[in-house]
């Protein structure tokens, strides 16, 4: 029946949609994983060198490259750099829960429930 074959189709269609937002959502939280991790490090680097005399020499890895400098030459651009990832995380933070109020509200404008695996599995005995 055509109606039921284009029943079907709107179905696939918004289950397609859904995890698809799913998707994009998961990819923003892997992200903001990542920069928050790296935020993380630079804290502790700025930690362990926040006593060390400013003229010690230190070491720096710039892309590929390992870069001889001074703790008072390096500590600026790393503390932009902890800024900048900062800033990075607050943006990735409203980002998420911007795309979660948009996946709850098709979740709801299109009553897709989701059921754990153990009742869907349940069901088909």
């Amino acid at each position: 029946d055509t109606r039921e074959w284009l029943e079907f189709r709107r179905v696939l269609f918004r289950s397609e949609q859904f995890n698809k937002l799913r998707a994009e959502l998961k990819e923003l939280q892997n992200k903001n994983i990542k920069f928050e991790l790296d935020l993380q490090q630079y804290e502790r680097v700025l930690e362990s060198i926040a006593n060390l005399p400013d003229d010690r020499t230190c070491y720096r890895l710039i892309g590929e490259v390992l870069v001889q400098t001074t703790i008072g030459e390096a500590k600026p651009a790393l503390e932009q750099q902890k800024a900048s990832l900062s800033e990075l995380t607050k943006t990735y933070v409203s980002k998420i829960n911007a795309k979660e109020e948009e996946l709850l509200k098709f979740q709801k404008d299109n009553n897709i429930q989701i059921r754990p695996l153990n009742e869907i599995q349940g069901m088909n005995k």
